[in-house]
């Protein structure tokens, strides 16, 4: 098995007032092709802004129902409590 893995973008998410969509560069996009019969995607992401050496050795996630996070702040609990902001 490989030892490093390197990551290409495929798209990137785009945001207009309240319309938000994924666009896929170009050479991609026959990956799209019958993608229409599909009611959900799943997209994989990096927040390639939030990247260091140090956050990638992260072993520890917070796993949902948020219920089974109770070290996390108490606003943060309420914030996740409330749903999503859109």
């Amino acid at each position: 098995m490989p030892q490093n893995f390197q990551i290409f973008p495929v798209g990137v998410v785009r945001k207009k007032e309240e319309a938000t969509w994924i666009e896929i560069f170009e050479p991609y996009g026959d990956a799209l092709l019958g993608l229409e019969g599909f009611s959900h995607i799943q997209v994989l992401f990096w927040f390639h802004e939030n990247d260091t050496a140090d956050r990638r050795k992260t072993l520890r996630v917070h796993p949902f129902p948020p219920a089974a996070q109770p070290d996390r702040p108490d606003d943060m609990q309420d914030k996740i409590n409330q749903g999503p902001a859109y």
